[in-house]
């Protein structure tokens, strides 16, 4: 009787000590929220025994957010001795709001499997989208809007002196024209004038 006792307490210590040593999510904890547009931490315990490198997977298999199973990698050949990886905002493109995600450190190479998992935490707040080849698009509209309705000096210059050799050219053909009518004049009673005398 006391012999099978022990027994099952050694079978059961035996069951559990893998459970010990294995690698284990420490953070996100069961209910914690995450806010996508915000930075995130995933971190961890580990031994010796433990693979040296893994992935992040995010998944979530609660019909009520998702009516499949949703796996999304979060990184690749993570360092086990690292302890922790910060998820950057708005990395996570494509999430939903809800509940029931987990984070899995899955194995990488052959040996492919779930190393540890996380407790079910939300999501509460989805990534900022931010189109950066649209604002530059919209941008380079603007300034070249500007540059075509900003005046030109050049122009401007040239205009002024257009108007400036068109009027010196009115003023000189003014003059000419004063001075013919002035010859013509003077001729004219120079001729009437020897007319009279003789």
């Amino acid at each position: 009787m006391a012999y099978s006792l022990i027994l099952k307490r050694f079978i059961l210590l035996l069951a559990t000590y893998p459970a010990v040593l294995a690698l284990k999510v420490d953070s996100p904890a069961e209910g914690a929220s995450w806010n996508l547009s915000m930075p995130s931490t995933v971190s961890w315990s580990e031994v010796t025994s433990d693979p040296t490198y893994f992935d992040i997977i995010l998944v979530n298999n609660n019909p009520s957010t998702y009516s499949t199973a949703y796996s999304q990698a979060i990184q690749k050949n993570v360092s086990t001795s690292d302890s922790m990886f910060t998820v950057a905002a708005n990395s996570i493109q494509g999430a939903k709001a809800g509940s029931g995600f987990q984070i899995n450190l899955v194995a990488t190479g052959n040996n492919a499997g779930i190393l540890a998992q996380s407790g079910q935490f939300n999501i509460t707040a989805l990534a900022s989208s931010y189109n950066t080849t649209s604002n530059s698009t919209g941008s380079n509209s603007t300034a070249s809007g500007s540059s075509t309705s900003k005046p030109n000096s050049n122009n401007a210059n040239f205009n002024s002196s257009s108007h400036s050799s068109a009027a010196g050219n009115a003023h000189s053909s003014a003059n000419r024209a004063g001075s013919f009518s002035l010859h013509a004049a003077l001729g004219a009673t120079v001729a009437l004038s020897a007319f009279f005398i003789l």
